[in-house]
């Protein structure tokens, strides 16, 4: 019998184990792959963020944090957040993150549907 730790971790696994998603904003022609699902250290960051009222920034953390190359490698660093930050269309910067946030919420969705 497997312990609850062991039940919750295998359910993780599952959201992201062979589950890149891939996503493209037309804007910057740029694809990029993410996974459904993230821990709560990788969204920490963003979530600290967030509780200080600094909602742009936050959203560019979780872009940094969340968009892979399609070799699961991360395709920005720490260091690019300047450029985001001073260099970006914010129309634009939130579009990427909708994108990876709608897949957050349609699994969501497929989980209450299955309860």
């Amino acid at each position: 019998m497997s312990s609850a730790i062991d039940k919750i971790t295998s359910h993780f696994n599952k959201l992201v184990t062979n589950n890149l998603q891939e996503g493209y904003v037309e804007e910057w022609d740029l694809k990029f792959w993410f996974y459904p699902t993230y821990s709560i250290r990788d969204n920490a960051k963003a979530s600290e963020l967030m509780q200080q009222g600094k909602i742009l920034e936050a959203v560019v953390e979780n872009i940094i944090t969340k968009a892979k190359k399609e070799d699961g490698s991360r395709m920005f660093r720490p260091a690019d957040k300047s450029h985001f930050l001073n260099n970006a269309d914010p129309k634009v910067v939130m579009k990427m993150a909708a994108i990876m946030n709608d897949a957050d919420e349609a699994l969501d969705a497929e989980e209450i549907e299955k309860n």
